[in-house]
């Protein structure tokens, strides 16, 4: 989808209705915003496994919740958690979240948050499959992280090496939980190394966490808009250009814009995020 084609404001919202929208995100606080987001993570689960049954009034419980594995995560995932104890039941996603964090930081694996629970931090809200947590590690240090796992989390000891040599990514699913994240190795390209230099500590789901930075969001976003993801990945990072207007490094999002060659969509973005950002 070329730039010309994004849409800023979806369809079923006047451009009225969008900024009184926007307001209101820029008046709740942060972890407001990643408590919405995870909340509606929730519901839609439940709205998915209420389908289920519905269509299929006879299944067990336990299978209702298999299935909804099956939807969030992709058959490839699922195949390999179908067997997993503890798929039966449900649970808030906060705890699995925060537990992986604990995990990441006992074994002295640096790390930040990122992708679509970032830019919830920063700007709008909305529901996802996973969270995306960037990390550093050396290779004993994620042998321990693996071993620190127990039995109530699924990771593929031999996809999380694999992602180390590639820098790549694998999985971390706490099953009886629906949660899912997404681990990515830090590339050695001049970008990721600067932008994980400029992660912040914030407070969030009541304890310091590393977030990266909402520049880094919104030129990440833009990348994977530019390859295709267009109207989710541009509106995230309007939000945050919305709601963080008066804070963002706008040097920095020249220069890098420049490098990573997302210059014309970082431009529609600032004049578009103009728009609806808070007079001072």
């Amino acid at each position: 989808m070329s730039v010309v084609e994004i849409d800023p404001i979806p369809r079923d919202t006047s451009r009225e209705a969008a900024a009184v929208y926007y307001a209101a995100l820029t008046r709740m606080r942060p972890h407001e915003r990643v408590a919405s987001a995870l909340k509606l993570s929730r519901q839609l689960q439940c709205v998915l496994a209420d389908g289920v049954r519905r269509r299929n009034p006879q299944r067990p419980e336990t299978a209702v919740w298999q299935e909804v594995l099956r939807r969030c995560f992709g058959e490839a995932a699922f195949q390999n958690l179908r067997h997993w104890r503890g798929v039966a039941r449900m649970s808030d996603l906060e705890p699995s979240l925060t537990w992986i964090i604990d995990r990441l930081e006992l074994t002295g694996i640096p790390y930040m948050v990122a992708g679509s629970l970032a830019s919830t931090y920063y700007g709008e809200y909305r529901a996802t499959a996973d969270v995306d947590l960037v990390i550093a590690p050396a290779a004993s240090q994620l042998e321990a992280f693996l071993d620190s796992l127990g039995d109530d989390f699924y990771a593929s000891r031999t996809a999380a090496q694999q992602a180390l040599q590639s820098r790549t990514m694998f999985n971390v699913i706490h099953p009886a939980s629906g949660f899912k994240a997404d681990l990515i190795v830090r590339k050695e390209r001049p970008f990721s190394v600067e932008e994980f230099g400029r992660r912040a500590q914030v407070s969030l789901l009541g304890r310091s966490v590393y977030v990266a930075s909402p520049e880094d969001v919104i030129l990440s976003k833009l990348e994977w808009s530019k390859a295709g993801e267009s109207e989710r990945q541009f509106r995230d990072a309007l939000g945050i250009a919305i709601v963080q207007w008066s804070h963002l490094d706008n040097a920095y999002l020249a220069r890098w814009g420049r490098e990573l060659e997302i210059q014309d969509l970082l431009g529609r973005l600032l004049r578009e995020a103009q728009k609806f950002a808070p007079m001072e």
